[in-house]
């Protein structure tokens, strides 16, 4: 499966969006190659549940705005994360890398 090893992320929050069709925020993942994910979050559960897809390089996938807070923990918490995709499949995930048991964040 293919992974995206990225650099830096970008969050969006938009206003006036609550319990519409339209994306209430986004988080954009961004590796040094240039290329980036966007993951996009919605109130809605039909959009927050759209097949991922490419757009040439980069990866777009669709969550419910109840994981958004769950997920930026989780890119500010972890030291090594990755977003690994197969979308022909419907896959597309964050994963980190391998951690200790008990480790203590730094």
């Amino acid at each position: 499966m293919p992974r995206l090893n990225f650099d830096t992320y970008s969050t969006f929050v938009y206003g006036n969006r609550y319990d519409t069709s339209s994306n209430c925020a986004q988080i954009v993942l961004t590796p040094a190659s240039g290329a980036h994910a966007r993951r996009y979050f919605s109130h809605n559960t039909t959009t927050a549940n759209a097949a991922p897809t490419l757009q040439g390089a980069n990866v777009i996938a669709h969550y419910h705005m109840s994981d958004f807070a769950h997920i930026v923990d989780l890119l500010r918490n972890e030291d090594s994360c990755y977003l690994y995709h197969n979308v022909p499949s419907g896959l597309v995930y964050l994963g980190t890398g391998r951690e200790e048991v008990d480790e203590e964040e730094s």
